[in-house]
């Protein structure tokens, strides 16, 4: 959820032109450039306005691989376009970096979290870190 409201709000207002379209555009080059730059594994293959902005919330969609690969690449892009000055913009970044080093962990400690059984423990409590940060705290 966080990754579709942070694209929803990088198309509809951060970027730089009046059409979310144009902005998709530029966006998806942004992306392409970002997984070149970091040799990302697993990619989207093409953006759609519908992929993040669907009826509800904005959830991204995609499978599990590509979406836990995304953490780097949308934190990057985001601070493109942040204003550092405003709350919200800090608590968006903040809670992008979190979910990258949760990941980094995660990565790292394979081994203990599989066998252990705590990697969905860890998944829900990092979800629920994140929740809290963007709308408990704004």
């Amino acid at each position: 959820m966080l990754f579709g409201s942070v694209l929803h709000l990088l198309v509809h207002t951060l970027m730089p032109s009046a059409d979310p379209h144009e902005n998709l555009k530029l966006l998806w080059t942004h992306i392409k450039a970002e997984y070149a730059a970091n040799k990302t594994a697993s990619k989207f293959g093409v953006m759609k306005m519908t992929m993040f902005s669907p009826k509800g919330t904005a959830k991204l969609r995609g499978t599990a691989a590509v979406i836990k690969d995304f953490g780097p690449v949308v934190y990057s892009i985001f601070k493109r376009y942040w204003n550092s000055e405003l709350r919200l913009h800090k608590l968006i970044e903040l809670a992008l970096r979190s979910g990258n080093h949760l990941e980094t962990i995660l990565e790292r400690n394979k081994q203990e979290f599989v066998l252990s059984g705590l990697s969905y423990v860890w998944a829900i409590v990092s979800q629920r870190f994140v929740a809290v940060l963007i709308y408990g705290m704004s």
